[in-house]
């Protein structure tokens, strides 16, 4: 009987894991969810810029307004000059864009701009006007705080409870494989 139950647990485990991890893929390639955030950056009229997956989302008091279209569909980092414009980084090229999306000029990046532009501020930005914007983390749910009190951006609910979902069924799948794992080496 205690076989049985061990058995009926780790398909369960298993079968929750892989729902759980093929729903959050599903979910991320179609846009519909945003567990972390890579990259932000501010305008100069307060609008929170957030890298998503092969676009950049748009947020305004906390509601999403805009959803700019990337060139390319590498892995990229971006940050908003002070003239407002998008400077965007994906492999050796270097891209400006305007507040829209509209490519103003590609060029190489040598590695010197990007380090300059993009690491000054990976979790924090100042914006023109002089509001300090930071990345936070309060109980794992990813938020933007303006001038440390009041939040800009932060993951919808649902993709807060996904999140916890896959960190809780990844866990219990690494458990539930160690355990078998155990119980096979006592057996011999």
């Amino acid at each position: 009987m205690l076989k049985n139950w061990k058995s009926i647990v780790l398909i369960c485990v298993l079968l929750l894991f892989w729902v759980t991890t093929l729903a959050f893929i599903l979910l991320q390639i179609t846009n519909n969810i945003q567990l972390f955030v890579d990259c932000f950056s501010v305008d100069s009229a307060g609008r929170v810029y957030i890298a998503a997956y092969e676009r950049i989302e748009v947020y305004e008091n906390g509601v999403a307004v805009n959803a700019i279209d990337i060139p390319t569909s590498r892995g990229y980092t971006f940050a908003i000059t002070g003239e407002d414009e998008i400077i965007l980084f994906a492999g050796h090229k270097m891209y400006t864009l305007d507040l829209h999306g509209n490519i103003i000029s590609v060029s190489e990046d040598n590695g010197g701009i990007r380090e300059q532009i993009v690491s000054s501020g990976k979790n924090t930005h100042i914006s023109t006007a002089g509001d300090a914007y930071q990345l936070t983390h309060l109980l794992g749910r990813t938020r933007i705080v303006k001038n440390g009190a009041e939040v800009v951006y932060s993951i919808s609910l649902f993709s807060f409870v996904m999140k916890m979902l896959l960190y809780v069924t990844s866990t219990a799948f690494v458990v539930s494989i160690v355990c078998l794992c155990v119980e096979k080496y006592k057996k011999r």
